[in-house]
């Protein structure tokens, strides 16, 4: 009798697991790609060159000039994009960097334009 109840035990908890497992399956598979938008976008983000507007050279300036319109354009894609689950911490750095970055560039810009 007590070798029955613990089968029986065994297999209450057993079909527990199976029906956690199918229920964590659907999770599994957003937070899968939620980890794989998180990647593709760390690359994206991370493609786009230094920019910052302070630089001596007019050719540099244009040159950064065309990295921030690159960069804007890819941060409004970014804003665009509904994560299934909260951004990883690196992708929020890069992407809290770059913008930092586009907000300043305007000014620091115009700084080095009057240097000419």
């Amino acid at each position: 009798m007590k070798y029955t109840k613990i089968m029986l035990q065994e297999t209450k908890e057993v079909e527990a697991q199976k029906s956690q497992t199918t229920i964590d399956k659907p999770l599994a598979s957003e937070v899968g790609k939620n980890q794989l938008l998180c990647t593709i976008w760390e690359a994206k983000l991370k493609a786009v060159p230094w920019f910052d507007g302070n630089h001596y050279s007019a050719q540099d300036l244009l040159q950064q000039k065309q990295y921030f319109l690159q960069a804007k354009e890819l941060m409004t894609e970014f804003e665009k994009i509904d994560f299934p689950f909260r951004i990883c911490y690196s992708l929020e750095s890069i992407a809290r960097d770059l913008q930092i970055r586009i907000l300043n560039f305007p000014y620091n810009l115009n700084q080095s334009a009057i240097c000419f």
